[in-house]
């Protein structure tokens, strides 16, 4: 058992006065040991950043500035709505450009108009809510009398419809300032009926209109496209550990031949980690 008393000291003098030393008992001998350690950082590996795919989800609001104050015909699908759309993203985050791709589907609720109770003797249409603010327009109408023909306005039959659209969106890398840079493209492949509604023209010319010269059925491909481009800003935890959960988009939207506005959206990941 020689070695248990030769141990102490060859520990003791393995260790130059410069090192930080400690010691401990064990059963009553002491070995005296170096305390200190250094790590290199530089010779930690550094594992490759990997692709992540998530799901994220979100609501959005829009204001139709092109569809404020029209002057010579309307189209149901741009008439603003305060009722919010929804949407859902398969979203995959390249962990080495850190630039996002998503395929995003969209379902809103565009105005739908009911034609078969548009009134025989509308003459145009004009914006104006009722008490309710259940339609955004009003039909002007000559309704026939047996002294003269009385001008009136109607109720335009106009109510909440369903529309499904897909979009490829595409977004700048991770940086460290507050917004970077989105894109998006996208197409209705399912929405109502489109149809434009003029504007009335003078009234001297109404008691000639009939109802198809005031209302019309568009394209069934026309006004299908949209684009966007705007920003997004990432909701981010203080340690910036970690990627954030939660976004702020905004952007420009443009329909092109219909209409162009804003849109701002709070979207949220449950699967981010």
């Amino acid at each position: 058992m020689w070695w248990l008393f030769a141990a102490p000291s060859w520990a003791s003098s393995c260790t130059g006065p410069s090192e930080v030393q400690d010691s401990l008992v064990v059963d009553g001998v002491r070995f005296d040991y170096v305390s200190d350690v250094n790590i290199d950082s530089l010779f930690v590996d550094n594992p490759d950043p990997e692709d992540d795919w998530e799901w994220w989800l979100g609501a959005g609001w829009e204001v139709h500035a092109a569809a404020a104050q029209p002057t010579f015909d309307w189209l149901s699908s741009s008439l603003s709505s305060r009722r919010p759309n929804v949407f859902l993203e398969r979203r995959l985050h390249d962990g080495h450009t850190g630039q996002t791709w998503a395929l995003r589907v969209d379902h809103h609720q565009p105005w739908v108009l009911n034609e078969g109770q548009v009134s025989p003797f509308v003459k145009g249409w004009i914006a104006g809510e009722d008490a309710a603010g259940s339609s955004p327009l009003r039909q002007g109408v000559l309704i026939p009398d047996s002294l003269a023909f009385e001008r009136d306005t109607l109720q335009a039959p106009l109510a909440p419809g369903h529309a499904l659209r897909l979009g490829l969106v595409w977004e700048g890398a991770d940086a460290a300032s507050a917004w970077r840079p989105r894109l998006a493209v996208a197409v209705d492949v399912l929405r109502p009926k489109v149809w434009r509604m003029q504007f009335p023209q003078d009234p001297s010319q109404w008691p000639a209109l009939s109802p198809e010269d005031v209302l019309q059925e568009v394209g069934r491909w026309a006004h299908r496209v949209r684009i966007e481009a705007g920003v997004v800003s990432d909701w981010r935890r203080p340690d910036m550990v970690k990627r954030s959960a939660g976004q702020l988009r905004a952007s420009l939207f443009v329909v092109p031949g219909q209409m162009w506005g804003l849109r701002a959206v709070l979207a949220t990941s449950p699967t981010r980690r």
